[in-house]
């Protein structure tokens, strides 16, 4: 169990759990809108709620304050309230249903501002770090079609290329513009040549693929098509047919 604390004089916050507040999907701190307000993406959430803070939501608090910020968004790869992240696996954690925190994610990048990505690796303590840290890489390549146009930022990038997470860094951190590695999300410097190719290593829903010719709003309506999210705005569908090789139809 985390350590919880009352919100500071002045900050308004909210939060969206499921029914059952097994997955957390939202996290919001709000304490001056003539400030910018941030989007923070991270791993999964620990036990803050709509009037009680976690270490983690503090470290956001000041580090949005140091950024010139006045308020901010947390949501998350995986949705499971989890603070030891023992339970950190794909798809049981990612939310009631993958699309379902997808949708949440998407809604967040699409009025974001200012986007802080921070999901690290995941722990790696445990029999089960390795898998986790699989399963961490794989929501990664799913999301990162969502946030690439967005100009993300972050506060430091890991050796593996993942954003890393800002609980343990000072609380006067700068942001900068967050740049992968070349084979991160991806594993094996796989490129997306390869999938045009029929060659996919994917095996999950298809906003895992990175599509750099498109345009950003071209992108975004294909993504919102394939969730049932939007209709009707563009000839643009992207669809992955039975055998997995992901296909692209104008």
């Amino acid at each position: 169990m985390s350590r919880l604390f009352g919100l500071p004089d002045g900050v308004h916050g909210s939060a969206a759990f499921s029914k059952d507040k097994e997955f957390r999907y939202s996290l919001e701190r709000r304490w001056n809108a003539d400030l910018p307000q941030f989007t923070f993406i991270l791993l999964n959430p620990s036990e803050a709620g709509a009037d009680r803070d976690d270490e983690t939501s503090q470290r956001l608090h000041a580090l949005t304050m140091a950024n010139g910020g006045g308020g901010f968004e947390l949501i998350n790869l995986f949705a499971k309230v989890d603070t030891d992240q023992i339970g950190l696996t794909y798809p049981a954690a990612v939310g009631e249903t993958v699309a379902s925190n997808d949708e949440w994610i998407a809604a967040a990048v699409s009025r974001s501002r200012t986007l802080v990505l921070g999901w690290g690796d995941g722990s790696s303590q445990g029999v089960t770090a390795a898998a986790r840290e699989a399963g961490v890489r794989r929501r990664a390549r799913e999301v990162w079609p969502m946030v690439r146009f967005y100009s993300p930022r972050c506060f430091k990038v890991n050796a593996s290329g993942s954003p890393g997470h800002p609980l343990y860094l000072k609380s006067t951190s700068r942001i900068s513009r967050y740049s992968p590695k070349p084979d991160y999300p991806w594993e094996l410097g796989r490129e997306l040549g390869d999938v045009h190719r029929g060659v996919s290593p994917l095996h999950s829903v298809v906003t895992m693929v990175p599509l750099p010719e498109y345009q950003r709003r071209g992108v975004r309506r294909a993504w919102l098509r394939m969730h049932g999210l939007e209709t009707g705005l563009s000839k643009l569908v992207i669809r992955r047919d039975l055998t997995g090789v992901l296909q692209q139809d104008e």
